[in-house]
């Protein structure tokens, strides 16, 4: 589970539709790569990085 995405997500007030779209993916899908269920593609880890304006530490690790 990546809580650090979770709660910089949250906290920004986006929810997992809106994200997952972000990195064109299924809302299900996305879900089970938050939870850690499925793997974030290096692209999708870096547009998600761009888009939160946070490094790899912050949203991943």
């Amino acid at each position: 589970m990546y809580r650090k995405l979770i709660g910089v997500r949250k906290e920004l007030g986006y929810t997992q539709e809106q994200v997952a779209r972000i990195i064109n993916n299924s809302t299900k899908t996305y879900c089970l790569k938050e939870q850690g269920k499925s793997v974030f593609s290096v692209p999708e880890a870096k547009l998600l990085m761009k888009f939160f304006d946070k490094s790899f530490e912050e949203l991943f690790k």
